[in-house]
């Protein structure tokens, strides 16, 4: 592949809905997470990456940290909503922007979706004083090793998955995605 081409690749990904300081893109290969970086979903392109190695009944039994406060949060406490877990870094603004979309999405019916955010890839301290920015009242939680290893790792952020409201996995959705984008994820079902 040419340099020019290769720049060309980067920009789209950047001018797109993905983090654009998110260091992994490039060494995971450009052309490979072009389509995710659009805000391509598991079924959207037949080349699209392996669905997530999610135990799906088991995630969320998971119990991660606090950001603000450092106590166990309970995953399991979710079910009987329809589930957001919306992975974050430090200074992807993209980030911040999906936390506040969820947020809104939560706020319209908290009795129909939950949402939590993780926060990936940098220090407690850092994640917690970057996601006390976005002011909401959603969980703040620390992806621990073991979660991120059972989601299959995270390429690019933002990056959601979504559960239905017995905790079954139906789907994921890569980069920003708007309030009404969010709602189409939670309607889709698990073609598996």
């Amino acid at each position: 592949m040419r340099w020019f081409s290769r720049r060309l690749v980067a920009r789209r990904i950047r001018a797109s809905r993905t983090c654009s300081g998110c260091a992994r893109v490039a060494s995971i290969g450009l052309l490979m997470l072009a389509p995710l970086a659009a805000g391509a979903n598991d079924d959207d392109d037949a080349n699209a990456p392996r669905r997530t190695a999610i135990a799906a009944t088991a995630m969320l039994d998971f119990t991660l940290p606090q950001l603000d406060s450092k106590l166990p949060f309970a995953l399991s406490t979710l079910r009987g909503r329809t589930v957001f877990i919306s992975f974050f870094e430090p200074d992807c603004t993209w980030c911040l922007k999906q936390m506040r979309a969820l947020h809104a999405l939560v706020a319209t019916d908290p009795a129909g979706y939950a949402a939590v955010a993780v926060g990936v890839g940098g220090p407690n301290s850092v994640l917690r004083q970057w996601a006390l920015k976005v002011n909401t009242n959603l969980p703040l939680l620390r992806g621990t090793a073991e979660f991120q290893a059972a989601v299959g790792g995270i390429t690019v952020t933002p990056y959601n998955l979504v559960f239905d409201t017995n905790g079954r996995y139906l789907t994921r959705g890569t980069g920003y995605l708007t309030v009404p984008q969010l709602r189409a994820l939670a309607e889709r079902r698990n073609p598996d």
